[in-house]
């Protein structure tokens, strides 16, 4: 995988074999970060202007906290972009966090490409390459 970008969030990379984004968030708190997760997405959305990108896969595996404030700017401003560069699936990889969970699934309800929640890797990726 080729990494595109990373801050003290996290890391983005695109797999050119499956032409997906995958992103990797770190154990941070990520409500109080939304200025970071903006950096991360802003730098990942720049770099869909040179690749074909069908779908992502976003790591939250690790992520303890919130992502509340960032929803609106996912749903109104990030992922419209994305679609318009052919991105038509994004897929979650999740863990036991409650809250982590609740908001993949508020974030799933709202957002115009096909959003699915896993618990592992090679179970998102083969859905997003199917």
């Amino acid at each position: 995988m080729e990494l595109i970008y990373r801050n003290e969030l996290g890391a983005s990379y695109y797999d050119p074999q499956h032409k997906i984004l995958v992103y990797k968030s770190n154990r941070l708190f990520a409500n109080d970060k939304t200025e970071l997760i903006k950096d991360l997405l802003n730098h990942t959305a720049n770099f869909m202007h040179e690749k074909h990108v069908s779908g992502e896969i976003v790591d939250l595996s690790e992520m303890r906290g919130n992502f509340r404030r960032i929803l609106n700017y996912l749903v109104e401003e990030y992922y419209p972009e994305m679609k318009e560069h052919g991105m038509e699936k994004s897929a979650y990889i999740i863990s036991n966090d409650v809250i982590i969970n609740s908001l993949v699934e508020i974030l799933s309800d709202r957002n115009k490409t096909k959003t699915r929640a896993f618990r592992e890797y090679e179970k998102a990726k083969t859905w997003l390459t199917s």
